[in-house]
Protein backbone atom coordinates (compact mmCIF):
# COMPACT_ATOMS: atom_id res chain seq x y z
CA UNK A 1 0.00 0.00 0.00
CA UNK A 2 1.24 3.07 -0.86
CA UNK A 3 1.64 5.59 2.05
CA UNK A 4 0.23 9.36 1.60
CA UNK A 5 3.55 10.56 2.35
CA UNK A 6 4.87 8.55 -0.82
CA UNK A 7 2.16 10.26 -3.17
CA UNK A 8 2.51 14.01 -1.44
CA UNK A 9 6.02 13.79 -2.46
CA UNK A 10 7.36 15.95 -5.20
CA UNK A 11 7.35 14.97 -8.90
CA UNK A 12 7.79 17.09 -11.78
CA UNK A 13 4.66 18.94 -12.78
CA UNK A 14 2.96 18.14 -9.60
CA UNK A 15 1.65 21.44 -7.50
CA UNK A 16 0.87 21.60 -3.94
CA UNK A 17 -2.18 24.51 -3.82
CA UNK A 18 -2.93 25.48 0.23
CA UNK A 19 -5.74 27.43 1.15
CA UNK A 20 -6.69 28.80 4.65
CA UNK A 21 -10.28 29.51 6.23
CA UNK A 22 -10.75 31.99 9.43
CA UNK A 23 -13.48 30.55 11.18
CA UNK A 24 -14.80 28.13 12.85
CA UNK A 25 -15.09 24.75 10.70
CA UNK A 26 -18.44 23.91 9.70
CA UNK A 27 -20.09 20.56 9.37
CA UNK A 28 -22.08 19.32 6.55
CA UNK A 29 -25.90 19.00 7.87
CA UNK A 30 -28.06 16.24 6.81
CA UNK A 31 -30.36 17.16 4.12
CA UNK A 32 -34.32 18.51 5.62
CA UNK A 33 -37.22 16.92 4.06
CA UNK A 34 -40.39 18.84 3.80
CA UNK A 35 -43.87 18.96 2.13
CA UNK A 36 -45.02 21.25 -0.26
CA UNK A 37 -48.21 21.10 -2.15
CA UNK A 38 -48.56 17.50 -1.56
CA UNK A 39 -44.99 16.94 -2.59
CA UNK A 40 -41.52 15.55 -0.72
CA UNK A 41 -38.39 18.11 -1.21
CA UNK A 42 -35.62 18.09 0.28
CA UNK A 43 -33.16 21.31 0.75
CA UNK A 44 -29.39 21.85 2.57
CA UNK A 45 -29.62 23.13 6.10
CA UNK A 46 -28.83 27.18 6.18
CA UNK A 47 -25.95 26.91 7.92
CA UNK A 48 -23.97 24.17 5.68
CA UNK A 49 -25.53 26.85 2.85
CA UNK A 50 -23.78 29.86 4.35
CA UNK A 51 -20.69 28.12 5.04
CA UNK A 52 -20.12 26.39 1.42
CA UNK A 53 -20.45 29.55 0.30
CA UNK A 54 -18.24 31.31 2.52
CA UNK A 55 -15.66 28.52 1.46
CA UNK A 56 -16.32 29.28 -2.11
CA UNK A 57 -16.09 32.95 -1.83
CA UNK A 58 -12.72 32.41 0.28
CA UNK A 59 -10.93 30.00 -1.87
CA UNK A 60 -11.95 32.11 -4.95
CA UNK A 61 -9.93 35.00 -3.70
CA UNK A 62 -7.00 32.91 -2.53
CA UNK A 63 -6.65 30.78 -6.17
CA UNK A 64 -2.96 32.37 -7.97
CA UNK A 65 -4.02 34.37 -11.30
CA UNK A 66 -4.45 32.38 -14.56
CA UNK A 67 -5.40 28.78 -12.34
CA UNK A 68 -7.13 25.99 -13.89
CA UNK A 69 -8.89 23.70 -12.18
CA UNK A 70 -7.36 21.05 -11.41
CA UNK A 71 -7.03 17.79 -13.37
CA UNK A 72 -6.70 14.24 -12.26
CA UNK A 73 -5.69 12.64 -9.08
CA UNK A 74 -5.46 14.54 -5.87
CA UNK A 75 -4.16 14.07 -2.19
CA UNK A 76 -5.55 16.10 0.27
CA UNK A 77 -4.49 16.96 3.41
CA UNK A 78 -6.89 18.66 5.23
CA UNK A 79 -6.80 20.35 9.09
CA UNK A 80 -9.48 21.37 11.50
CA UNK A 81 -8.18 23.71 14.11
CA UNK A 82 -11.01 24.71 16.83
CA UNK A 83 -10.34 27.41 19.69
CA UNK A 84 -9.38 26.11 22.89
CA UNK A 85 -12.28 25.64 24.93
CA UNK A 86 -12.24 27.70 28.18
CA UNK A 87 -11.42 24.69 30.36
CA UNK A 88 -8.38 24.60 28.92
CA UNK A 89 -7.40 28.38 28.58
CA UNK A 90 -5.50 29.53 31.88
CA UNK A 91 -4.11 32.55 33.11
CA UNK A 92 -0.33 30.99 33.55
CA UNK A 93 1.32 30.31 30.11
CA UNK A 94 3.54 27.23 31.52
CA UNK A 95 0.22 25.86 33.27
CA UNK A 96 -1.70 26.35 29.82
CA UNK A 97 0.77 24.84 28.03
CA UNK A 98 0.85 21.83 29.91
CA UNK A 99 -2.78 21.21 30.42
CA UNK A 100 -3.45 21.61 26.63
CA UNK A 101 -0.48 19.07 25.55
CA UNK A 102 -1.94 16.19 23.70
CA UNK A 103 -5.12 16.96 23.70
CA UNK A 104 -7.99 17.09 20.48
CA UNK A 105 -11.31 17.88 20.35
CA UNK A 106 -13.60 14.57 20.37
CA UNK A 107 -16.55 15.88 20.36
CA UNK A 108 -18.81 17.02 17.76
CA UNK A 109 -18.60 17.70 14.86
CA UNK A 110 -17.20 14.86 13.65
CA UNK A 111 -14.54 14.42 11.25
CA UNK A 112 -16.32 13.06 7.96
CA UNK A 113 -18.89 15.61 8.20
CA UNK A 114 -16.62 18.35 7.65
CA UNK A 115 -14.06 16.88 5.34
CA UNK A 116 -17.66 16.67 3.03
CA UNK A 117 -18.03 20.37 3.44
CA UNK A 118 -14.73 21.68 2.21
CA UNK A 119 -14.83 19.26 -0.91
CA UNK A 120 -18.52 20.12 -1.84
CA UNK A 121 -17.79 23.70 -1.73
CA UNK A 122 -14.50 23.24 -3.47
CA UNK A 123 -16.15 21.50 -6.33
CA UNK A 124 -16.32 22.54 -9.65
CA UNK A 125 -13.93 25.65 -8.38
CA UNK A 126 -10.27 24.25 -7.51
CA UNK A 127 -10.94 20.15 -8.98
CA UNK A 128 -13.85 18.68 -10.81
CA UNK A 129 -15.56 16.60 -8.49
CA UNK A 130 -14.20 14.75 -5.07
CA UNK A 131 -13.60 11.44 -6.52
CA UNK A 132 -10.21 12.92 -7.92
CA UNK A 133 -9.46 12.09 -4.04
CA UNK A 134 -7.24 9.50 -3.92
CA UNK A 135 -5.64 9.65 -1.07
CA UNK A 136 -6.81 11.84 2.44
CA UNK A 137 -5.47 12.88 5.29
CA UNK A 138 -7.51 14.53 8.11
CA UNK A 139 -7.16 15.89 11.52
CA UNK A 140 -9.31 17.90 13.84
CA UNK A 141 -7.33 19.78 16.73
CA UNK A 142 -7.06 22.73 18.75
CA UNK A 143 -5.34 26.12 18.56
CA UNK A 144 -5.98 29.67 19.51
CA UNK A 145 -8.15 30.76 16.83
CA UNK A 146 -10.77 28.31 14.43
CA UNK A 147 -9.47 27.66 10.87
CA UNK A 148 -9.67 25.23 8.56
CA UNK A 149 -6.10 24.67 6.46
CA UNK A 150 -6.56 22.57 3.18
CA UNK A 151 -3.54 21.59 0.73
CA UNK A 152 -3.98 19.91 -2.14
CA UNK A 153 -1.32 18.25 -4.02
CA UNK A 154 -1.98 17.34 -7.85
CA UNK A 155 -0.76 18.31 -11.28
CA UNK A 156 -2.91 20.56 -14.02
Amino acid sequence: MVGIERLCKKKRGTMTYRFEFIGEPVAKGRPKICARGGFARAYTPAKTRNAEAWIKMQTTNQLPKGFTILQGPLVARIYFIRKYPKFLCLKNPQKQTEKRKGKYPITKPDLDNLIKTILDAMNGLVFEDDNQIVALYAEKKYGEEGKTVVELMGSH
